[in-house]
């Protein structure tokens, strides 16, 4: 039996994930938690440099589309909550914006012809092999994206790849053969799990109503809004055909196959129809728009109202931060295509958020103490109980087994290897994110040769210990603000 070793970690290699509009396509997503007046207001300073809402919503949206590959597209708000997805987009943005500074003061700079060089490169503009300056337009105003945004946000990224490859390490014979060593550590560990299944609760309504007394500015109604709207129905063009061959000829990049390939005009009939009728709806609704702002609508025309909140999913995510946006002495959004129709909004009221009622949030409350006071049961179990308990003993494991453990499935079995190997203790109890806690102790280790390290996995592990000093310097050489409430 090998001694106890006090340090033995899983080495995960951790780089600085670099934003350049990767998810062109995938679609925005922003969890609407904050509200920003101008686009240039700053939610924080780092150094010289001001960060926008605008770039904290773009950088939490990546990460969201990020994610959403990795979960195969089950990849939800729920889980970015989970995640803590708002708390990493903030620090991700704080570190790249870090790093701009270190350029800046440096005068380290990107041409624009190494931007033109490397967006020419994207397939994604491509057009018969080869890079289509209209397709990079069109699909950029698809997704919402100006040219210009584009183009800074990809001369920001280059910037801080360029930066960073100022301190690129080298990787030497003796830290392969340690990391070598270090990967093929094996524990053989004996676990039990335990459940908030166990934590037996008696529950009283007082000490509910206690908690809520305590914690009532967390149970809040969210801040709505009263709303008027008129609808334009979809009106069918009949138009002629010169005008059906002048929108083609305008805009028969809008017409293709799945293939990417245009479509011949004939091909195209059916949606260059659907399309002008589109045009002519808008057109149409503009008008209502108009009319509604001086307040000449037709009497014919029917003014409907609702009330939404901020989380409402009547409304498309885009369209509701416009409504975010509204005021009372600036009320009314232009057209927006919403269920298939045009839809003119005004604003009549904001509603603003507003501690709930005992009644209002009990089912809340109730659910949120009982599953913290079964928490702090389970971790008093623990605390009592790991250091003599009878488990169960599992073969010999290294940081990149794969292994699942019995009562434990494919993601909290991971998550205990991991934890297992950045610890430096013999044993103890480790709280998996499912809540549930496993007891463990190190029985036996061993040093294997199943694995060997390889030179660029040296170099990865250098990269990211690299990047997180170079961050850890630059976090006290720049002053940081944040001007967000909780952050």
């Amino acid at each position: 039996m090998i001694t106890w070793m006090q340090r033995h970690r899983k080495y995960l290699v951790v780089t600085l994930w670099i934003s350049t509009f990767a998810f062109v396509g995938a679609g925005f997503v922003g969890w609407g938690q904050y509200q920003y007046g101008k686009k240039s207001d700053a939610i924080a300073t780092v150094g010289e440099l001001k960060i926008t809402g605008a770039e904290l919503q773009q950088s939490y949206s990546n990460l969201y589309n990020q994610y959403n590959q990795i979960f195969q597209g089950n990849f939800d708000q729920e889980k970015a909550k989970t995640f803590g997805l708002e708390k990493q987009a903030l620090n991700q943005i704080i570190d790249q914006t870090l790093i701009l500074n270190l350029a800046n003061e440096y005068n380290l700079q990107v041409s624009d012809k190494e931007v033109f060089d490397v967006i020419t490169a994207q397939k994604v503009f491509f057009s018969d092999g080869v890079f289509d300056k209209d397709i990079y337009k069109k699909t950029l105003s698809d997704n919402k994206i100006a040219t210009s945004t584009y183009e800074d946000d990809m001369k920001r990224s280059l910037t801080i790849q360029k930066t960073m490859k100022l301190f690129q390490p080298e990787a030497l014979p003796l830290e392969l053969e340690a990391l070598n060593i270090a990967m093929n550590i094996e524990d053989n560990i004996k676990y039990k799990i335990l459940t908030d299944k166990s934590i037996k609760l008696n529950i009283k309504n007082d000490k509910v109503k206690e908690y809520w007394e305590i914690h009532k500015n967390e149970f809040m109604s969210e801040p709505a809004f009263k709303l008027s709207f008129i609808t334009q129905l979809n009106i069918k063009a009949t138009p002629t055909k010169d005008e059906i061959t002048k929108y083609y000829n305008e805009n028969k990049h809008d017409f293709k196959d799945s293939q990417g390939v245009i479509l011949s005009q004939d091909e195209a009939t059916k949606d260059i129809l659907e399309a002008i009728s589109q045009k002519v709806t808008r057109k149409e609704a503009l008008k209502k728009y108009i009319a509604f702002k001086k307040s000449k609508l037709d009497k014919d025309i029917v003014v409907e109202s609702m009330i939404i909140n901020t989380s409402s999913q009547s409304m498309p995510f885009e369209v509701l931060e416009e409504i975010k946006q509204l005021t009372t002495s600036s009320p009314y959004l232009k057209p927006r295509k919403i269920n298939g129709n045009y839809i003119v909004i005004k604003l009549d009221k904001k509603i603003s958020s507003q501690v709930k009622t005992f009644d209002e949030a009990q089912k809340d409350v109730l659910a949120i103490y009982i599953t913290e006071q079964k928490s702090i049961k389970l971790n008093e179990l623990a605390e009592s109980s790991y250091k003599k308990f009878d488990g169960t003993l599992s073969e010999f494991v290294s940081s990149s087994s794969n292994i699942q453990f019995n009562g434990l499935n494919e993601q909290e079995s991971n998550e205990f290897l991991k934890s297992i190997f950045n610890s430096d203790n013999k044993n103890g109890f480790i709280k998996l994110a499912t809540g549930k806690i496993v007891l463990f102790d190190i029985v036996e280790q061993k040093i294997s040769t199943k694995e060997l390290a390889q030179t660029e996995d040296v170099l990865k592990l250098k990269a990211s210990m690299v990047d997180n000093g170079v961050l850890k310097v630059l976090k006290n050489r720049y002053k940081i603000e944040v001007f967000l409430e909780g952050q």
